[in-house]
């Protein structure tokens, strides 16, 4: 079987992004078990992904920690044969739903990225509370939670790859899901702009149609925008910083092609 590539595989996802946006977003989960987890970990999460309908949840972000990984303050402490964890993750894509988490510590929130470690356990564990969070302006097919860890305690078993190296898994992942990520921009702006023209050609306003109108015709080109994210799209690399570059500016074309589609159907 012919392997996809990296730029191939971010220049289907447009295509695929508009219907499927959610699950696509998800996929960030399982990523980090492919580049720290070890076989039995493997095993068991991705196993039962192919086994039964199941979702896993990629869980960094926090309240005060974003694109700024090493500022977390999720903590864990080692108590015997057991982790403890303590902290709040939120806009976490699956994260009232899923069957099990992929999730960040810090043991030392002073040793910044040194001190960040990389967790995989079943969600329905003692210590694990959630919940969904609404009013969300796009996305809604995809489920975004919060989830509170409260003195949660897992098997030293649930580690993934060496202590102190959560931040380059993190970061390991994001070079693959940023790709996607930015993909899935261009192809919602491809789709607000091909329900923007099915409108404009239906829709009748002032005795003529929409997309003859002088405020359609002299409106910022939309399809511009789109043709030169795709061309200037995200692409796969092993430069954190070459990829997280590409995915604002795919993200930032959407503003655009959604002002002035809703300009259309304001019409």
């Amino acid at each position: 079987m012919a392997r996809v590539g990296g730029d191939e595989y971010a220049a289907l996802l447009p295509r695929a992004a508009s219907p499927d946006d959610a699950s696509i977003v998800a996929m960030a989960g399982t990523l980090p078990l492919l580049v720290a987890g070890n076989d039995e970990q493997q095993r068991t999460y991705l196993g039962g992904l192919m086994k039964k309908l199941s979702f896993c949840a990629f869980a960094i972000t926090e309240p005060g920690a974003g694109s700024d990984v090493a500022s977390m303050s999720t903590s864990y402490r080692r108590e015997g044969d057991e982790f403890v964890l303590n902290g709040t993750k939120h806009f976490i894509s699956n994260g009232s739903v899923a069957d099990w988490y992929v999730t960040f510590a810090t043991s030392d929130k002073r040793l910044k990225h040194k001190g960040i470690s990389c967790f995989v356990f079943p969600a329905n564990l003692p210590g694990i509370t959630r919940r969904r969070m609404h009013g969300k302006l796009g996305q809604r097919a995809a489920d975004t939670g919060e989830i509170y860890y409260e003195d949660l305690r897992i098997p030293a078993s649930a580690m993934m790859g060496r202590e102190g190296e959560g931040f380059k898994y993190a970061m390991a992942t994001f070079d693959r899901s940023r790709p996607e990520i930015g993909s899935i921009a261009i192809g919602i702006s491809q789709r607000a702009l091909d329900e923007c023209l099915r409108y404009s050609r239906q829709r009748t306003a002032f005795g003529q149609r929409c997309s003859t109108t002088r405020s359609i015709q002299s409106a910022p080109s939309a399809d511009t925008w789109v043709i030169a994210a795709q061309r200037s799209g995200p692409r796969a690399s092993k430069n954190t910083a070459r990829v997280a570059r590409s995915r604002p500016g795919a993200a930032h074309t959407s503003r655009p092609v959604s002002w002035s589609t809703t300009t259309v159907r304001n019409l």
